[in-house]
C-alpha cells in the first residue's frame, strides 16, 4: 500500500502540469523597446566606439554602447559596427563615424554621458528621431 494514495485520490494525484494558454505570448521587455525605438542611423556606414576597459572617462562610451547601439543597429542594418578597446594609461575615448559617401568624422567623448554622446551625433545629422 502506497502512503501518499492513502492521503490523497488518485485523480488528484499528478506530477506533470501542462499549460494551455488562450492568447499568444507578448514579446520580452526587450524586443518590444527595440521595435519602437525612436532612433534611426541616417546616411552612416560605419560607427566605431573606441574606449578603455577600465579608467576615467570611459564610462559615458560604455553607456553608450549598451543603451544606444542596439537600437541604432536594429533599425539599419546595413550599418557597420565596430568596438575598439583602447590600452594606455591615458587613453580616451572616441567615437568614429563615416557616411555611406565616405566622409569621416571622429570625436573625443571623454567624461562625456551616454546621452550627451547621442546628442553630439543627432546635432551632427548622424542619428534622427523617428516622429512618433
Amino acid at each position: 500500500n502506497d502512503s501518499i494514495t492513502g492521503i490523497f485520490p488518485s485523480s488528484s494525484i499528478s506530477f506533470f502540469h501542462t499549460h494551455t494558454f488562450q492568447h499568444e505570448m507578448p514579446p520580452p521587455q526587450s524586443v518590444l523597446a527595440l521595435l519602437e525605438s525612436p532612433l534611426r542611423a541616417q546616411n552612416v556606414a560605419k560607427l566605431s566606439v573606441l574606449y578603455a576597459k577600465r579608467g576615467a572617462g570611459q564610462g559615458g562610451a560604455r553607456k553608450f554602447m549598451q543603451q544606444y547601439v542596439p537600437f541604432l543597429k536594429f533599425h539599419s542594418e546595413e550599418l557597420e559596427f565596430k568596438r575598439e578597446y583602447l590600452t594606455g594609461i591615458n587613453a580616451k575615448p572616441i567615437v568614429r563615424v563615416e557616411t555611406a559617401d565616405g566622409k569621416k568624422d571622429e570625436w573625443e567623448v571623454a567624461s562625456a554621458t551616454a546621452d550627451s554622446i547621442l546628442d553630439d551625433m543627432i546635432s551632427k545629422g548622424y542619428v534622427k528621431r523617428k516622429e512618433q
